[in-house]
């Protein structure tokens, strides 16, 4: 028996692997759902560079309670609780960077108020200033230690809010260690 020459059998090998992609193609092709034409293609850019050029309206709506926010701290230069919304609103986006000058101004000017200081502990927190988000975190425990002394309900909101808060120091300080 004669042997097939070497150029004949990559001939065929070639000829097999062609016929192979064809049927896969015409397989894939009869499978898949959505035929693309020019047309669709067309279509389909257009919707992505309707994307891309148009916020959506929850962006709209983030640029309008952001406006919102900047001309209420505006139009009340001296109240603390502008300040504060301006921040949570900046935490909310995952901006704890932005949030830090608000909370410090809303302490600034309202210095008693242990929100404030816990809220900023934890954008400290967040953004790995260790020591600061210690240091806010007992500054309102002690503004709040007393009061919390005197309340006849253990279970108000703020007595929970002040134990939550000393749970996220402990945390924070064996993440320290």
């Amino acid at each position: 028996m004669k042997e097939i020459p070497m150029p004949l059998k990559i001939l065929f090998f070639g000829i097999i692997l062609v016929i192979v992609f064809y049927v896969s193609y015409f397989i894939w092709d009869s499978i898949s759902s959505e035929s693309y034409t020019l047309d669709n293609v067309n279509e389909i850019h257009k919707q992505h560079i309707s994307a891309v050029n148009n916020k959506s309206r929850e962006d709209l709506k983030t640029d309008l309670n952001l406006a919102t926010l900047n001309r209420n701290v505006q139009l009340h230069v001296d109240d603390s609780t502008h300040y504060f919304d301006r921040a949570e609103y900046y935490t909310q986006l995952a901006r704890q960077d932005l949030a830090l000058s608000d909370y410090t101004k809303a302490i600034e000017l309202n210095s008693e108020n242990m929100f404030y200081y816990w809220h900023r502990g934890r954008a400290y927190w967040v953004l790995n200033q260790y020591q600061e988000a210690l240091d806010d975190y007992d500054r309102a425990i002690e503004i709040e230690l007393p009061r919390g002394l005197t309340r006849k309900s253990k279970y108000t909101s703020v007595s929970y809010e002040l134990d939550k808060m000393r749970e996220e120091r402990k945390e924070l300080l064996k993440g320290l260690d």
